[in-house]
């Protein structure tokens, strides 16, 4: 499974592309947090949630997705037991659990972009979630694409949720083919 898909260049505004293209601290703060999500950049992530919506107002689907992992030092947001013999908490699946949300948190639109990010796979509902979601949109993701001097447009399809929202709703759900022995 791939962590990225390509863009189509004729889908996407050219205008909204250099329009993003020529605000470098935009995406000096994306850049940023794509390779390193550091809670630091919270301040920066709220500022670039305000140059998105300003340009381009995106919305988002019904559900947004977060791969996980058990294996190395992700945070799995209490879905997993934790220590030496980790492993996912089954009694936690298919039932909606508060999380408290003390940092930017990255999802994605794309089931299959999560999954490789690791077989656990939780979703949230995106209803109340609008004001408090910096979205990066295809056109955001071709600039991005562009100042990287990548050979492809690409995109995760993420949503970065912001701390503002202070607890969050989230359903651990099961992939349809198991990847894992933890299962």
């Amino acid at each position: 499974m791939d962590a990225e898909r390509s863009l189509d260049k004729t889908k996407l505004q050219s205008s909204l592309v250099e329009a993003y293209r020529k605000n470098t601290r935009l995406l000096e703060v994306i850049d940023s947090w794509i390779l390193s999500p550091d809670a630091e950049l919270v301040k920066s992530l709220i500022w670039a949630k305000e140059v998105v919506d300003d340009l381009q107002h995106p919305s988002l689907p019904q559900l947004i997705y977060r791969g996980m992992s058990t294996n190395g030092y992700q945070d799995t947001l209490g879905f997993t037991t934790g220590g030496w013999f980790n492993k996912v908490r089954k009694e936690l699946f298919n039932k909606p659990t508060i999380r408290e949300i003390t940092r930017p948190i990255s999802f994605t639109t794309n089931q299959e972009i999560a999954l490789a990010f690791g077989d656990i796979l939780v979703q949230a509902k995106t209803g109340e979630l609008g004001p408090h979601c910096l979205v990066i949109t295809e056109e955001l993701s071709a600039a991005i694409s562009i100042h990287r001097k990548l050979k492809t447009l690409v995109t995760q399809d993420e949503v970065v949720v912001l701390p503002t929202i202070k607890k969050l709703e989230l359903t651990l759900i099961k992939p349809t083919k198991p990847r894992s022995a933890f299962w």
